[in-house]
């Protein structure tokens, strides 16, 4: 089958493994600038799938972790941040290719000379040096509409994270955490431009790199910032917003079309469609599983912040439009976008429905609607407990158990050994590294590639939402009035500045009956009323439900003083699938050194869903006190290797391939316990 660009070319597509096995060696230095004919410009829109991480310099006291921010003040990625995960997403199909088209720095070996590359360059090389990459990338803006204003910051979120200590089953000492974070449906600007000194684009292989990689992004296979495995990063590029040029610098009329004076015949630029890029994206295979989903009774993951008298909240999150799968044709979740007559389409939930209070300029009114969300990275949590208890119970080892006579440094080194003890969980959900002590010495020195896990989760949102001003009053803050009134700008703050400490979003009024200790009025009828007849609203068209709770005085048996509290309890809220992804890449490295722990985490991993699928995981908060049961209608499995079209788990249960992964499990397992007992 001929391609658009063997059709172009008129030669056959080369394919990438009959490249060279060396890159091309630049051209000695010869007192000029490198050749330049031909290029190629992108410029694009990548659409946020989940919230967006990528860290900067903040002084936010409300996170540990703050968002990068450009010299405006404005919210973006840096092009080094860009140009770092596009390179390594090409490096997994074209290997030490890249180089040629995304530069290289060489690193010395230990003894080497001056100016000596590290490696083995090719026959005829004369420099050994680096070079500068031929392919450039722009800053990435991060705005609410493709082509529009920066986004507003009063739009960031903040996630809070914690550890579990494997045997309290509390949070872990010294580990908490908050990351703010870019909410799902914003856009991010994409430019980028491929130069090359080829007479033509047929004898250029980086343009077949550069087009799949577009593919890639297309695809939606590539994640962008940090916790990638943990629900963040995931982003598209709209094929409707893409914009690809092909000019030709060889000659005068090309050079003025590129600067945008039209000359002679028109001929200097030529620009393609999304049709002629190459139907394959990047390798890199992965197992994307989808499990269908209904609550059994509330799920919720806790917010960070107590509503005006209610105590616990569901963590809510904004969404920007829709979030749906284009470019795989699969149908979107349509979600409410209507808002009150009179207002703008957005409104500022400041810092996000967990964040801080942030500046707001005169004239926005950002009003977006808001999901619950049970985050990636408590779903992963979750899936690790699990295969821990797996593990644990098979090998009969429990967690390493809390000494209160241990130095206060050495806590957070225990619940560091809890989660690195099983390598084979290690592989699945990552490590941080092994601790340079003499049992993890073998694995330490074993050159495994212990870091970033295989498993990603997705995060999950409601497919119903709320009106960012219903939570701003569980918040408590202030009363709304007909015309929505913009915060007071401070003075010496510029318009795009960061929140400042003073401006929280979570300063609620005082409560009735003033401070403690001190008299005050009781809370009027006619407020009580309203707010009892806004909780009936929640219940009636989200299925919110505000349940309260005492604790039992042990001696009396009534109600304990002052240990009444209430939650927001989502009863009747519909959820989308949970989506999984397993990076073959990654198991594939782990198999190089020792093929049985990778299947061995593929076995773990089957464990895992047959576990979720036969309701014995339960996800978030309060699932000690009847919350996160769930019961699951199917199991989708799509691209399990050797398991060429199946798609459901008892399938793939019942499949050859899963009785080679239970033979090496045993395997695994035997290996492990004489290790054990020779310790």
């Amino acid at each position: 089958m001929t391609t658009a660009r063997e059709a172009r070319s008129g030669r056959p597509e080369q394919d990438p493994a009959q490249w060279p096995e060396a890159p091309v060696w630049p051209r000695p230095w010869a007192g000029r600038g490198r050749p330049l004919r031909r290029r190629l410009r992108v410029c694009g829109w990548l659409r946020l799938e989940t919230p967006l991480h990528v860290g900067g310099l903040g002084h936010d006291p409300n996170v540990d972790l703050a968002l990068a921010v450009d010299g405006q003040s404005r919210l973006y990625v840096p092009g080094t941040s860009l140009a770092g995960v596009l390179r390594a997403a090409c490096g997994h199909t074209f290997g030490s290719r890249v180089t040629d088209a995304w530069g290289n720095v060489p690193r010395r070996q230990p003894g080497a000379r001056p100016g000596q590359a590290a490696g083995h360059p090719p026959a005829g090389a004369t420099v050994a040096h680096g070079w500068a990459s031929r392919i450039l990338v722009s800053d990435g803006l991060l705005t609410l509409e493709p082509d529009g204003a920066a986004l507003p910051v009063q739009l960031v979120e903040s996630r809070v994270g914690n550890g579990i200590d494997r045997h309290l089953g509390t949070v872990a000492e010294n580990f908490l955490y908050g990351r703010a974070v870019v909410p799902r449906g914003a856009w991010l600007r994409l430019a980028l431009d491929l130069e090359s000194e080829a007479a033509s684009w047929a004898d250029e292989p980086a343009e077949v790199m550069v087009t799949r990689l577009l593919r890639a992004l297309l695809d939606g296979q590539i994640r962008l910032g940090a916790g990638r495995t943990r629900g963040l990063g995931l982003v598209r590029l709209h094929a409707d917003r893409l914009m690809i040029l092909d000019q030709d610098l060889s000659s005068l009329d090309g050079l003025l079309d590129a600067v945008g004076v039209p000359a002679g015949d028109g001929t200097g630029h030529r620009t393609r469609s999304v049709a002629d890029l190459p139907v394959e994206g990047l390798a890199g295979g992965r197992t994307t599983v989808e499990v269908a989903w209904r609550p059994l009774s509330p799920v919720l993951v806790r917010a960070a912040v107590d509503g005006y008298d209610t105590k616990a909240l569901p963590l809510f999150s904004a969404v920007l439009g829709e979030a749906g799968d284009p470019a795989a044709g699969t149908a979107t979740r349509r979600r409410e976008e209507h808002t009150p007559k009179g207002t703008a389409p957005c409104s500022g939930v400041v810092g996000g429905p967990g964040g801080g209070q942030g500046q707001q300029r005169a004239g926005d009114d950002p009003r977006p609607r808001l999901a619950a969300v049970i985050p990636g990275s408590s779903i992963k949590g979750v899936l690790r407990t699990q295969a821990e208890l797996i593990v644990r119970t098979v090998l009969e080892r429990d967690a390493p158990a809390p000494s209160d006579e241990q130095p206060e440094r050495e806590r957070p080194r225990r619940f560091r050994r809890q989660l690195e003890s099983l390598d084979v969980v290690s592989v699945l959900f990552g490590s941080a590294g092994r601790d340079p002590e003499p049992a993890d010495a073998a694995a330490s020195g074993s050159g495994l590639p212990w870091g970033r896990g295989a498993l990603g989760a997705d995060d999950c949102y409601s497919t119903s939402t709320i009106p960012s001003t219903t939570w701003r009053d569980l918040l408590g803050a202030a009363p709304r009035t007909a015309t929505p009134t913009p915060s007071r700008p401070i003075p010496d703050q510029p318009d795009h500045g960061r929140p400042r400490p003073s401006q929280r979003q979570h300063q609620r009024p005082p409560k009735p009956g003033g401070p403690k200790g001190a008299p005050g009025k009781p809370e009027p009828v006619e407020s009580q009323a309203a707010r009892k007849a806004a909780f009936d609203k929640l219940d009636d068209r989200y299925g919110l439900v505000r349940a309260d709770h005492v604790a039992i005085d042990r001696w009396t048996g009534g109600a304990a003083s002052g240990r009444l509290y209430s939650t927001l309890e989502p009863y009747r809220v519909e959820w989308e699938p949970l989506r999984l992804t397993l990076d073959e890449e990654r198991l594939r490295r782990f198999a190089e050194h020792d093929p049985d722990l990778a299947d061995a985490a593929r076995a773990l991993f089957i464990l895992v869903l047959r576990d979720l699928a036969a309701g014995r995981v339960r996800l978030g908060h309060g699932t000690n006190r009847g919350h996160g049961d769930l019961a699951v209608s199917a199991v989708r499995v799509i691209g399990f290797p050797e398991a060429d079209g199946v798609e459901d788990l008892d399938a793939l249960r019942a499949h050859a391939v899963t009785g080679s992964l239970a033979r090496a499990w045993r395997r695994y397992i035997e290996r492990t316990r004489a290790e054990d007992g020779t310790r």
